[in-house]
């Protein structure tokens, strides 16, 4: 039997899954994260090779079986990674025991995967909000259009937002907009109660935290109707979405529906807290209310399943085997993935 090796590799680790021609998921494992610009294309192989080698034990099947590599990789922004990644992954096949000929690579900015975690058409989209901010497009028939670098910095996911929200603090402090209960969300961790020291501690890079951590806190906020909170949180989901909106306008698809995948941290719901305030992400509500408003064809969906689900999903979609069978399949990936601790 044969089967099908995803991956998706990230700066915080480098999942794998070996799937099965009927979507169930027979092994997975991961290991370290690698940002190849950043961290250097040799990290990358090590870190492939570890998650490999370990997955292939996992699934308790030879690297022979192997009939497919379907893989995500962030920073993948530009044509010329292309190579340079292919490389990396074919040298970590061969140290975890892969003979000549290896199987067929299929490299994805690892967007496209996240895409795949949920979309099952061939028509959809998505938008990856986390620390950092992407959105890609698919349509039926061409290859994927990653944002990647289209993506300005002031609306680089929660980093950003805390960028927003810390200087509405000061813009508050100076009296330029009305006072705001984010200056006690910022002055608390701090230990301080002076914005200009406040002040004095972010721009001279000694704050005691890292403020994109703040981006829950920062949404609840606005939910809990602070004004200054929920006019900076309803620009941003203006600006998050426009992407999303602007690529699926770009691909010509507003006349079809397009499944519209939402998923990073931003858009996870709040974790719990104390009586009273609210646990609502308005964040995602207002980025829906926006895509819904501009693209009345879009069909929104939540990312079920871990990104290298999706990197499954497209070998299977890939090889022929996902069409006509797609309710039988995601009946397995969602058995098997929960086993596996691959939902989200």
């Amino acid at each position: 039997m044969s089967y099908i090796l995803g991956i998706d590799q990230g700066g915080s680790k480098t999942a794998a899954a070996v799937f099965d021609i009927d979507g169930s998921i027979k092994g997975a494992s991961s290991g370290p994260g690698a940002y190849h610009t950043v961290d250097g294309i040799d990290a990358s192989r090590r870190a492939f090779s570890e998650a490999i080698a370990k997955t292939i034990a996992s699934a308790s099947i030879a690297p022979s079986q192997i009939s497919m590599v379907c893989c995500g990789a962030t920073g993948f922004d530009w044509p010329e990674q292309e190579e340079l990644l292919h490389g990396a992954l074919s040298d970590a096949l061969f140290k975890s025991g892969f003979q000549l000929p290896l199987p067929p690579i299929y490299l994805y900015n690892d967007c496209v995967i996240a895409m795949f975690s949920a979309a099952r058409s061939d028509n959809c989209a998505v938008l990856c909000a986390g620390t950092e901010l992407n959105a890609a497009v698919s349509k039926a028939g061409s290859p994927p259009f990653v944002l990647g670098f289209y993506v300005a910095d002031r609306d680089m996911g929660g980093r950003a937002l805390a960028q927003r929200a810390i200087r509405k603090v000061f813009d508050s402090e100076l009296g330029l907009c009305e006072p705001t209960a984010l200056t006690d969300l910022f002055l608390k961790p701090a230990d301080t109660d002076s914005v200009w020291e406040l002040l004095h501690l972010y721009e001279t890079s000694k704050l005691p935290y890292r403020i994109k951590d703040m981006a829950p806190e920062i949404i609840r906020a606005a939910a809990d109707r602070d004004t200054a909170a929920l006019t900076l949180v309803s620009d941003f989901a203006a600006d998050l979405a426009k992407y999303v909106i602007a690529a699926v306008k770009k691909c010509g698809m507003t006349d079809c529906e397009v499944e519209t995948v939402l998923t990073g941290s931003l858009f996870k719901p709040l974790p719990a807290v104390q009586t009273g305030q609210s646990d609502r992400n308005i964040l995602t509500e207002l980025v829906v209310t926006r895509i819904c408003d501009q693209l009345p064809m879009a069909k929104i969906v939540s990312a079920k399943f871990e990104p290298v689900v999706g990197a499954g999903v497209l070998g299977l979609k890939k090889s022929g085997l996902y069409l006509g069978n797609e309710s039988n399949i995601d009946i397995r990936l969602s058995e098997t993935a929960e086993a596996f601790g691959l939902l989200r």
